[in-house]
């Protein structure tokens, strides 16, 4: 896990060296616009039930990945699984699941269905805010207040701006980064959109626990200028879990990118 952080533009380099290895994150990431379009339309959420959500998000709602932490999405395979030991996790959205035994390796995206029933859910999934802003667009009185929106042909929208913290419940650790990410709405459904750039700037510090006590003092982070070409996120993962917690004491953020009518959007927090 500290390779990847480490090495976060080599994600994909990283996964290809495990011969029929999918992760969450290149699953999540290998959806198509036309993929998205059917799901919405004939209520296929099922079919990618292991990688991602459907949330709220104000009035409508928007579809997720499991995992949002790009980083950790790629140790979990495609079906949600990850083995720590002779232990295997099933990580949702909401919750982690033990598997204590099973008849087959995940290394080829594969478990063995009948030990699906002997899963004991060993913790809720940690997740939260640090805090979110806006450049607000149309509607000032907008609720959602972490979004850019606006209309391009005769669909809405928008460019969201993310602090997080998710913790996945195995051990103490959470992991902390931020995030710039870019969607479009259908039917009040709102799903990822890649547009011409993306990108993101933070700053900041944080600080460490171990058993809930802090470790050292505050730890400055600074992951200068992010940017991705034809991509609807880019995901910055500052500390990854482990046996410790992380927490932010300040941070400062840009969130921006080149969006589908061409015009350049940005908001600072």
């Amino acid at each position: 896990m500290k390779y990847l952080v480490n090495h976060q533009s080599e994600l994909s380099a990283w996964e290809k060296q495990f011969e029929g290895y999918v992760s969450m994150r290149n699953a999540f990431e290998s959806i198509t616009a036309k993929q998205y379009e059917e799901m919405i339309e004939h209520n296929l959420y099922d079919n990618y039930k292991d990688v991602l959500s459907v949330i709220p998000s104000g009035d409508e709602k928007e579809i997720v990945a499991n995992i949002e932490d790009r980083v950790a999405s790629t140790v979990v395979n495609d079906r949600g699984l990850i083995q720590i030991g002779s232990d295997v996790y099933k990580i949702d959205r909401d919750k982690v699941v033990k598997f204590s035994k099973y008849t087959t390796g995940i290394e080829g995206n594969q478990y063995s269905s009948s030990n699906v029933a002997e899963g004991i859910t060993v913790n809720a999934i940690k997740r939260g805010l640090f805090k979110s802003s806006s450049v607000r667009g149309a509607r000032p009185n907008d609720e959602r207040n972490n979004i850019i929106e606006y209309w391009h042909n005769t669909s809405k929208r928008r460019l969201i701006g993310t602090v997080y913290d998710w913790g996945p419940g195995i051990t103490e650790g959470v992991h902390i980064g931020l995030q710039t990410k870019h969607q479009r709405r259908l039917t009040g459904i709102w799903y990822a959109e890649e547009i011409p750039s993306i990108n993101l700037i933070g700053s900041g510090s944080y600080q460490t626990y171990q058993n809930g006590v802090p470790v050292g003092g505050p730890i400055a982070f600074n992951t200068g200028t992010l940017s991705s070409s034809n991509n609807n996120y880019l995901n910055y993962t500052i500390q990854y879990g482990g046996s410790y917690g992380y927490s932010f004491v300040s941070v400062s953020s840009t969130h921006s990118g080149t969006c589908k009518d061409n015009n350049f959007r940005t908001f600072t927090w």
